[in-house]
């Protein structure tokens, strides 16, 4: 925040301060931009909690990921905020 203040207020001669929540404006524009990507992002979802469920379907992927040659980390679910 402190760099996007700084650029604002060089770049832009924007006052960061003035700015009703910059955050939450950011968050905005991010949630926005992801909408275009929302088929995806909702099969990845369904995936990671179809390998919650099943523990052999973890293990598969570990397997896989070993076959080929990549590190594994285990899938963790999102939190939509």
């Amino acid at each position: 925040m402190k760099l996007l203040s700084t650029t604002l207020a060089t770049s832009l001669q924007v006052n960061f301060n003035v700015i009703r929540c910059g955050a939450h404006t950011i968050a905005l524009v991010v949630n926005s931009g992801l909408k275009k990507f929302q088929k995806i992002i909702d099969k990845v979802r369904a995936f990671v909690v179809e390998v919650h469920k099943l523990p052999k379907k973890e293990e598969e992927l570990s397997s896989l990921a070993q076959k080929l040659q990549v590190k594994y980390k285990k899938l963790i679910r999102d939190v939509k905020t």
